[in-house]
């Protein structure tokens, strides 16, 4: 049968909860050689199979679990239909108009550590895990099969990495994306229906846009607001912002090169109609837990004293 992951009390309590991440504490027994590229059988306490996992030797965890079902799973097959199930839903639930969106959601899809993100008529996938990046023609495979006139493009394959910009639409607005050279995916399409809710609830006359990155925030209200100040530590992103600013007519904009905390300390008193507050991941591992909590805590507080009476603000983890 080859390699075998045995469970122990924890990585039960895992299990029932169809958590698909297992670490270390989760295991009888450590991996003590690669798994082929495949799929090891995950074992309960009581010796039967209770999933299929593949490892992440490039992460923390040990092993992420692809399918919960007792029985052998052949993997081509397993991935292919799991990329319909997601191709369907999108179907179900999106307009068919729209531009940007995410495919494939890692988890959420029952393909942890991949995700997938339409910008038009090019696919950009995405992985930080060694099985998924030895997979390319199978997900080539599977993306053919669901949408067979895609373009895509590998974050670990720059051959695949297009050297031109791509302007894509998202609700009316225009987007600059640039794939492989920003953050992630180029464009954070799990914040589109936010950045949505915002354009809708928005009121007053001043923003202020901390970690604004390329500016979709700011982009969403910009025909309302009087005044815009966007901050971010990136002189890249700012200057993409500007350029998502000048394709959608958007003048009022100041932006500032700067780490948001002295921003705060350099800029005091000044108060906003509403406030954005988008950080990029301050807890990278579960050490970091408490000290990442104080500091979204006080990146928070910050935030918060920059609001008007009667404005509103928006905060984002991840």
């Amino acid at each position: 049968m080859g390699f075998e992951l045995h469970l122990n009390k924890n990585g039960m309590q895992r299990l029932q909860s169809r958590n698909p991440w297992l670490f270390k504490g989760d295991l009888l027994n450590l991996p003590g050689g690669g798994d082929g590229g495949g799929l090891a059988p995950v074992l309960s306490s009581d010796g039967r199979i209770a999933g299929w996992a593949f490892l992440t030797p490039e992460v923390d965890s040990v092993a992420r679990i692809l399918s919960f079902d007792s029985q052998k799973q052949d993997l081509d097959a397993l991935v292919l239909g799991r990329f319909r199930d997601s191709r369907n839903l999108r179907k179900r639930m999106l307009d068919p108009d729209l531009q940007c969106y995410r495919l494939i959601n890692s988890e959420g899809d029952f393909l942890p550590g991949l995700v997938a993100e339409c910008y038009g008529p090019m696919v950009y996938m995405e992985s930080q895990l060694g099985f998924w990046r030895a997979k390319e023609d199978l997900l080539k495979r599977c993306m053919a099969d669901i949408l067979p006139e895609a373009r895509l493009v590998f974050s670990w394959n720059p051959d695949t990495t297009p050297r031109e910009n791509i302007a894509i639409s998202e609700y009316g607005i225009q987007f600059e994306i640039s794939m492989g050279k920003g953050q992630k995916t180029g464009h954070y399409c799990d914040q589109r229906e936010n950045r949505r809710l915002l354009e809708k609830v928005y009121f007053g006359q001043s923003l202020l846009d901390l970690f604004c990155y390329s500016g979709g925030f700011s982009l969403a209200v910009g025909k309302k607001a009087q005044r815009i100040l966007a901050v971010d530590s990136s002189a890249p992103a700012l200057e993409w912002f500007k350029r998502n600013a000048e394709m959608n007519g958007i003048t009022r904009i100041e932006s500032i090169k700067a780490d948001v905390n002295r921003f705060f300390s350099t800029n005091q008193g000044e108060a906003f109609d509403a406030v954005i507050c988008d950080p990029p991941k301050l807890v990278k591992r579960r050490a970091e837990k408490e000290s990442g909590l104080r500091m979204y805590f006080h990146l928070n507080e910050q935030a918060m004293s920059r609001v008007r009476p009667g404005g509103m603000m928006m905060t984002f983890s991840c």
